[in-house]
């Protein structure tokens, strides 16, 4: 059923994690994309449907803020859900919690674009605007 958050399961492997214990940061941009993609498809907008229509989201702003360390086989569930949306961008937001200690590991935001095929700046058509809208949080 569609809602307004997507919880996505990551097992922490060894090569994720530095000394420190913190995860790689091309980890963390990994699972912030994998969890968008199947945010999106769980709420019955996939990022497919969107480029066959001509809409391509790109990202133009990631921060991440990392909050505490993870081992070698930890679990890390990321959530996310849509805060914000305007007809030329959607802000997404990200909390990534260790599933044993429950300490939020970090957090993240995005905000991206969509753009046509030739990469110019457009607006959602007024359709997926409206079906995007249902997928922000009060």
């Amino acid at each position: 059923m569609p809602g307004r958050y997507t919880e996505t399961l990551f097992a922490v492997e060894a090569a994720d994690c530095d000394p420190f214990g913190l995860i790689n940061f091309n980890r963390y941009v990994e699972w912030v994309n994998t969890t968008k993609k199947k945010f999106f498809e769980h709420n019955g907008v996939s990022i497919d449907e969107m480029e066959a229509a001509g809409v391509n989201l790109v990202t133009v702003n990631f921060t991440l803020r990392c909050l505490s360390p993870c081992r070698q086989g930890n679990a890390v569930e990321v959530r996310v859900q849509a805060e914000r949306l305007t007809p030329g961008s959607i802000y997404l937001a990200y909390t990534g919690r260790n599933t044993g200690s429950n300490e939020t590991v970090f957090r993240a935001d995005t905000i991206m674009y969509p753009l046509d095929t030739r990469g110019m700046a457009i607006t959602f058509p007024p359709a997926l605007l409206q079906r995007l809208q249902l997928l922000v949080s009060p």
